[in-house]
């Protein structure tokens, strides 16, 4: 099942947020975690919806108690986020179409 971290964040500076969040691209592979997309907000351009793909959940969540990731949201300057964890949940199989009789001659 995948997992995911979607994170809301808000920050004063967008450009220096997004400077500290990109600095730890690989620092967050060693949690697992795969950066997807980052979104910002069509009215207002400071907030941004971040996409993490995720091996562990436990593990990822390790990541926000990390030196590392400290170290970052200081260089990040003041920054709000609003935390989701989610799981895409098994998709319904469709049932298997079967072929009447008078299609076989």
């Amino acid at each position: 099942m995948t997992q995911a971290i979607l994170i809301r964040v808000t920050p004063d500076d967008f450009t220096r947020w997004l400077d500290a969040h990109n600095s730890c691209e690989e620092a967050r592979k060693g949690y697992g975690m795969t950066d997807g997309p980052v979104y910002r907000d069509n009215k207002d351009p400071n907030i941004v919806l971040v996409h993490l793909q995720v091996d562990d959940m436990k593990r990822a969540m390790e990541w926000f108690k990390s030196d590392t990731f400290k170290e970052a949201s200081k260089r990040a300057g003041q920054v709000r986020r609003e935390i989701w964890i989610a799981e895409q949940p098994p998709m319904p199989q469709p049932a298997p179409v079967e072929t009447p009789p008078s299609a076989h001659a």
